[in-house]
């Protein structure tokens, strides 16, 4: 026993462990928020959602740290250059989309009595688990797959076209696109669902604006993007 901890306390270091609290802490406080907003801790889809995401969450974050050890350091704060646009929509972000949403979903189901029926849990659970995959998979092939946006000169930065990057050249949105969608199916609010929708066109935004950026900043992404045509979804944008 004693090997098996001193092995995995020199695998992750201290801000990747910070990293692992604060993924779980965030999901944690979905979970409140949602049931605050319903008012009641009877909604069984709820629950069903949260402790599948808090499980997902820390076993993707688990496996992208042991495939691309450093990254989850960096993730763990804004790091210098980020630029002010960027700044802003990840505040407008975290407070509208990821707190904001589950708030609203619960609002909806336990106070308003709204809630979706038949299959649309399975599938939202499902969208939830592509969407993870996806940004799990991007995160473990791109070492600078950092919270914000900046020209990382300080790690060496430059294009990544591996992996996800192959068919689209911002996977990780790719992946929320799927979350936006399946959290409000998997809980079962109408009302969510239409904030989902938002945050569709909030990481539109955010895609043409740092992949605009990337054309201007950095080297070798002109050519990238001539090869990788699509931004978000093949064949689409």
């Amino acid at each position: 026993m004693k090997t098996i901890n001193t092995t995995t306390s020199k695998r992750f270091s201290k801000k990747t462990k910070i990293y692992f609290f604060r993924a779980f802490l965030s999901v944690s406080i979905g979970c409140l928020l949602f049931f605050l907003g319903a008012g009641t801790w009877n909604i069984p889809r709820g629950w069903i959602y949260f402790i599948m995401a808090a499980i997902v969450v820390m076993i993707s974050n688990v496996i992208v740290a042991i495939n691309n050890p450093g990254l989850l350091d960096q993730r763990s704060r804004l790091q210098k250059g980020t630029k002010g646009w960027d700044k802003l929509w990840l505040f407008s972000f975290m407070l509208i989309f990821l707190y904001g949403m589950p708030f609203i979903a619960g609002y909806d189901i336990g106070r308003l009595g709204n809630q979706i029926g038949g299959a649309s849990m399975y599938i939202g659970l499902f969208s939830f688990l592509i969407s993870a995959y996806i940004a799990g998979w991007a995160m473990s092939v791109n070492r600078f797959f950092e919270a914000s946006v900046r020209i990382q000169e300080d790690r060496g930065h430059h294009v990544i076209s591996d992996g996800p990057y192959r068919f689209v050249r911002h996977p990780g949105y790719a992946g929320m696109i799927f979350w936006a969608i399946g959290f409000p199916l998997a809980v079962g609010s109408r009302l969510a669902l239409f904030v989902g929708l938002a945050m569709l066109f909030s990481l539109a935004l955010r895609t043409f604006l740092e992949d605009r950026f990337l054309h201007r900043e950095l080297e070798g992404y002109p050519e990238y993007a001539a090869k990788v045509k699509y931004r978000l979804i093949p064949y689409i944008w």
